[in-house]
């Protein structure tokens, strides 16, 4: 709903206030369980990775295309309450990286590739995962900066090679002779798909006013190394990339 929120339902807040003071009873904090193993097996694969790189670029040769950034996308809990830093719940089940932000056309001629290692089969996770996010302004709370943080459409490792609806087997099409392109993935991200393309994921039509999904990232997880109770150790990890293609000049 719109300013002023006529019709929204109005609850209520109740402020209870305890008869004496309490004293003061925090929880001790718990000891962290160590995410490293020290295996760095998964780093081998980047000659494999290089490789579907250009592969990708081969495949879509004539387009211009931009390489987005990877990167950590939130701090662990202890650090982010020192430097009162939001981590939005952070858990260390899993790793979090995000990409740059990108726009996508509504004619589908620009698109994005997502690729990588496909982490539950490298051994470093036992289900992993690329999220496509929009982080839409809220353009009626201006001047506030007011975002929406909306992951909307997920591709995971645990969806069947026959489907083509999951991870596996969707690089071997950029690398059928390599034997390490069952760990990897590519899949494309547009908001049509005219060909109907294999592992292509279309960015739906919004039904809300708010949610365009004009300022898209996409997100990447990786749950639980097998050897330990907690996810892999960002330095064990090779991380997911996306290459954005369009047919500007």
């Amino acid at each position: 709903m719109k300013p002023p929120y006529q019709s929204n339902f109005r609850g209520w807040v109740f402020r209870v206030t305890p008869p004496e003071d309490l004293k003061s009873d925090p929880f001790p904090i718990p000891p962290l369980r160590i995410r490293a193993t020290g295996d760095t097996s998964e780093l081998e694969l980047a000659k494999t990775m290089d490789r579907l790189r250009e592969a990708i670029l081969k495949e879509y040769e004539g387009l211009q295309f931009s390489e987005l950034k990877s990167y950590r996308w939130f701090e662990e809990s202890y650090h982010g309450i020192q430097t009162i830093t939001d981590v939005f719940g952070e858990t260390r089940d899993t790793v979090y990286f995000r990409t740059d932000t990108f726009e996508l056309s509504e004619s589908g001629e620009d698109f994005a590739i997502v690729y990588g290692p496909i982490h539950s089969l490298t051994g470093k996770s036992i289900y992993s995962s690329f999220i496509l996010y929009t982080g839409d302004i809220v353009k009626d709370l201006l001047p506030l900066q007011s975002r929406i943080m909306l992951g909307f459409l997920s591709v995971n490792s645990q969806m069947s090679e026959e489907s083509k609806l999951g991870l596996k087997g969707s690089a071997k099409r950029f690398l059928p002779d390599d034997p390490n392109a069952d760990l990897f993935y590519v899949w494309k991200i547009a908001k049509a798909n005219p060909d109907n393309e294999d592992y292509c994921a279309v960015v739906p039509e919004s039904n809300y006013e708010r949610i365009t999904y004009n300022e898209l990232f996409v997100a990447f997880r990786a749950y639980i190394d097998p050897k330990l109770a907690v996810s892999a150790a960002y330095e064990e990890i090779l991380m997911d990339k996306v290459i954005y293609f369009s047919q500007e000049k």
